[in-house]
């Protein structure tokens, strides 16, 4: 069955929509996310890592437990990501998600993440408020991604015209998920996608259009009134973050 059997009407086949956001190429000799997750997963080549693991949903799960649980061995590199390329992008960051959400979205299977925005999730509007246009999302596939493998969002808040964002192994891609819609759908390409991704406070607004604009590194007293896209309060199931200086990154609690 097609994805477009299984979304809404206004949710087609396109191309990523010009504007949306900010893509962004990063070293993978310096920071291969992939071959970690190869060893973790056992797996040759990940876009096919579901001819190893089957596609079930206990298939999944286990995959993403065993990459959460194989994240030790990446955190130094992850943070050198964050703070130097991410950085390099975004201007100063005055708080980011670590350890950062995985997901793996097995082919022919629904989607890993239904369509959302994160402020749905957010408790406070003065939160919100006080993060507009500096609250961001990263998005960082370890695979190729294309059609019903890959992240859909629409082009301007509230459009519904959902289009799939499109990248190879070694581009990133940032978003507004405050605002926009954006999740996943069913997987028909007969790919298996990889990825991890981060949410992160800039401490000026409008990153990527020259110096942007100063906000208040220290107008979010605490994590839990950040979104978080599964419901619960922080940024994962297990961890939530901390604010700290401008540039530092926040501390996970829980294992």
């Amino acid at each position: 069955m097609s994805d477009e059997a299984q979304a809404p009407p206004a949710l087609r086949r396109g191309t990523s929509h010009p504007g949306t956001g900010l893509l962004f190429a990063y070293d993978t000799t310096r920071f291969d996310f992939a071959a970690w997750a190869r060893d973790t997963l056992a797996a040759t080549n990940l876009a096919l890592a579901h001819r190893e693991h089957g596609t079930t949903n206990a298939a999944r799960e286990s995959a993403v437990r065993a990459l959460r649980d194989a994240y030790p061995a990446i955190r130094d590199t992850f943070r050198a990501f964050v703070e130097t390329t991410a950085q390099s992008v975004l201007g100063p960051l005055s708080w980011y998600q670590d350890p950062p959400i995985f997901r793996v979205h097995f082919p022919g299977t629904d989607s890993v993440s239904p369509l959302h925005k994160d402020r749905d999730f957010t408790p406070s509007r003065a939160t919100l408020s006080s993060l507009r246009r500096r609250y961001h999302n990263v998005w960082v596939p370890l695979t190729d991604v294309r059609d019903g493998c890959a992240l859909w969002l629409e082009s301007s808040e509230g459009s519904g015209d959902y289009a799939p964002v499109s990248l190879d192994y070694g581009q990133a891609f940032i978003f507004d998920g405050m605002n926009l819609t954006h999740g996943s759908v069913r997987n028909d390409t007969g790919r298996t996608r990889v990825s991890l991704e981060f949410r992160c406070i800039s401490i000026r607004q409008n990153p990527g259009e020259g110096n942007g604009e100063l906000g208040t590194a220290g107008d979010v007293r605490s994590s839990e009134d950040l979104p978080c896209s599964n419901g619960s309060r922080g940024f994962s199931n297990t961890q939530s973050g901390r604010l700290g200086e401008p540039g530092t990154r926040g501390t996970p609690r829980g294992v």
